[in-house]
């Protein structure tokens, strides 16, 4: 029953109990899962994935490496040795938990040095868009 999704049960507790909101909720939870599978399919089997481990006002990244790590993927992020080294990425080995990460030299969560360093086959990166002057611009503008 879609009474004992979190999902639905969150937008019931928002928006109230009504046969609509019951409706639109199953629509939307019937959506996200149709895309959901869609990318899933898009994804060789047993890719290792590199991500990046969210800082504040980014996407839920977090979310998608416990979905891919659940479903058998490795999960990797990017990890520096200093501000002027190469880019690599390290084995994150437990989605689920932050322990084995440390802040790295630009001040986000990467792998210990001791993680295995990984190539990932597909990887899933934050965008920024920009206005026409060149700036960055923040998604809430």
């Amino acid at each position: 029953s879609n009474s004992t999704n979190p999902l639905v049960q969150n937008i019931v507790d928002y928006i109230g109990y009504s046969d609509a909101a019951m409706t639109k909720a199953a629509a939307v939870i019937k959506e996200r899962e149709e895309q959901t599978e869609k990318l899933a399919r898009l994804i060789p089997e047993g890719a290792i994935i590199g991500l990046y481990h969210e800082m504040s006002g980014e996407a839920p990244a977090g979310h998608y490496a416990r979905w891919l790590f659940e479903r058998g993927h490795r999960v990797a992020l990017p990890w520096f040795a200093d501000r002027n080294s190469a880019m690599c990425f390290r084995d994150w080995a437990d989605p689920y938990d932050d322990h084995g990460l440390e802040v790295g030299p630009f001040g986000m969560l990467q792998p210990a040095i001791e993680a295995e360093e990984v190539t990932p086959k597909v990887v899933f990166a934050a965008l920024i868009g920009f206005t026409a002057a060149g700036n960055a611009s923040a998604i809430d503008e």
